[in-house]
């Protein structure tokens, strides 16, 4: 490795370990968070560095950048200047940074490496936020007129880690398990950290249940699911089957002794509401249903582009009470940017879930990173329907960016097998 280069990927590693969990709360003067310095810094050592690999965008990613183009744009339009560079750093300038950075398959199992140090971290953290009940960087926040609520359910204190709410916390674990299981499957020959990894693994579930948020947790049940589909079909039916008859025997023990089991209960609860009453409220799913027509009759007759990427959602409920969140980021992006950027917003969605499908087809093995790319995304895209992508959207750009270079690689190995 040339010596201008090596300063570009020391910062791409500190990219990889702390840009996708740094809190979006804290400061260092007003206008700037740590988040964007992190993402600033990244690219002003890149560039020092000397060396800018070139890299091929295919056609099938196009679609998400035109989507952080017309977002950014937006911002560009109404003066929020500062907001529509953060933008376009996060989907466009680093994940290309990362995408020509990442060129061997030793910095690609670097890369996956980091991410999930990061997400160790953050798990034994969480632990900690469990057990005293204090998140030790909300107490470094200095955000102005920001709140945070700590909710208690089933008896347990709501972790959230460095973001802002705990559903998004618990997805983010879901990402790390999923390259947790990305990396015991295909590289057999680390076994020593094999160890390292299953307790990674064991931390991150059990942050995802201490969120105690229905999303995450059938998120990550349901990307097990999808991959042991994917693996073997008739192990899946045999799973199925055994969950199915357990599940059965739950309902028909707590429904005899008239005992609610917590949270079976309750999802059981929320499926019931949404089959038979979209009305009643049954712990939040009522509310997101209801929301639908909240963010309709905001957005009024500007149906098309939208209120404005800057313009804050705000209805009143009641007298004494405003809705000031969209927990969908689909009607998220309809409220700011209308239609136009809710198709965008599919079309880049499809596009990638197209692009990791097709390149699957040319990659052996069952747990190729386009398989866990393309489960994983599509529970996430299901998953925002029920909360807002704020946070996490660093972990998805990153996601993107590693999806290219994981295919770039592997076509660059066989041309040089076929040599």
């Amino acid at each position: 490795m040339k010596r201008e280069n090596q300063i570009g990927w020391i910062a791409i590693c500190g990219t990889f370990l702390l840009y996708p969990i740094l809190p979006q709360y804290i400061y260092i003067f007003k206008g700037l968070n740590i988040v964007n310095f992190c993402g600033a810094l990244t690219i002003i050592s890149a560039i020092i560095g000397g060396v800018i690999y070139k890299c091929k965008i295919p056609y099938l990613i196009f679609p998400y950048i035109l989507y952080a183009t017309y977002y950014s744009i937006s911002y560009c339009a109404e003066g929020a200047w500062l907001s529509a560079l953060s933008l376009a750093m996060m989907m466009v300038v680093i994940p290309l940074l990362i995408v020509g950075f990442v060129n061997t398959d030793r910095r690609f199992d670097t890369a996956i490496n980091l991410l999930i140090d990061g997400g160790f971290i953050l798990s034994l953290l969480g632990i900690v936020e469990s057990i005293t009940k204090i998140n030790i960087f909300q107490l470094f926040s200095n955000a102005n007129g920001l709140t945070f609520f700590h909710e208690v359910r089933y008896g347990f204190l709501r972790i959230m880690g460095t973001f802002g709410q705990p559903i998004s916390y618990g997805l983010y674990q879901v990402f790390i398990v999923a390259l947790i299981i990305y990396r015991l499957k295909n590289y057999t020959q680390y076994s020593q950290k094999h160890m390292f990894l299953k307790v990674a693994y064991l931390l991150s579930v059990i942050n995802i249940l201490l969120t105690v948020s229905r999303i995450p947790i059938i998120a990550c049940i349901l990307l097990h699911i999808l991959l042991l589909y994917k693996k073997s079909k008739k192990e899946f039916i045999n799973y199925a089957v055994a969950i199915s008859i357990l599940l059965l025997l739950l309902i028909i023990l707590s429904d005899a002794v008239g005992m609610k089991i917590p949270l079976i209960s309750d999802l059981l609860s929320s499926i019931g509401t949404i089959t038979f009453d979209n009305e009643s409220n049954s712990g939040g799913v009522g509310d997101r249903f209801v929301l639908w027509q909240w963010v309709a009759l905001s957005v009024g007759n500007k149906w098309l582009l939208g209120k404005g990427v800057s313009t804050e959602f705000a209805y009143k409920v009641y007298e004494w009470q405003t809705k000031t969140s969209i927990e969908n980021q689909y009607l998220n992006v309809f409220f700011h940017t209308g239609v136009v950027g809710v198709l965008l917003l599919l079309f880049s969605y499809v596009a990638v879930l197209v692009y990791a499908k097709r390149k699957n087809s040319s990659c052996s093995g069952s747990y190729s990173f386009n398989t866990i790319f393309f489960s994983m995304m599509l529970i996430y895209f299901v998953c925002e329907l029920g909360v807002q992508e704020t946070d996490l959207a660093r972990m998805y750009c990153i996601w993107i960016s590693l999806l290219i270079s994981y295919n770039r690689i592997d076509q660059n190995n066989r041309m040089e097998k076929d040599l």
